[in-house]
């Protein structure tokens, strides 16, 4: 859903910074349709964050509006997820 949501961010002319974790090649099509990519783990120190935010701040000088996509779904019938 992340992915969607900055592609179409970006084909209304918005600039965007996509995050994932580890391997930024899951980006590669974010990337190739003009966002600025970089690697942030939420599990990381409150303090580690904010030098990432410091980071993201400085490649457009600010930022307007922040969309977290971080989650984990499960899909099962009821019985099977215990």
């Amino acid at each position: 859903m992340g992915k969607r949501i900055a592609i179409e961010a970006l084909t209304r002319g918005d600039r965007v910074i996509s995050t994932a974790r580890g391997d930024l090649s899951r980006l590669d099509d974010v990337k190739d349709a003009g966002a600025h990519v970089m690697e942030c783990d939420i599990t990381i120190p409150f303090s580690e964050m904010k030098e990432v935010a410091k980071v993201a701040e400085n490649v457009y000088g600010r930022v307007d509006v922040l969309v977290n996509n971080a989650g984990y779904g499960k899909l099962g019938t009821l019985e099977e997820l215990g």
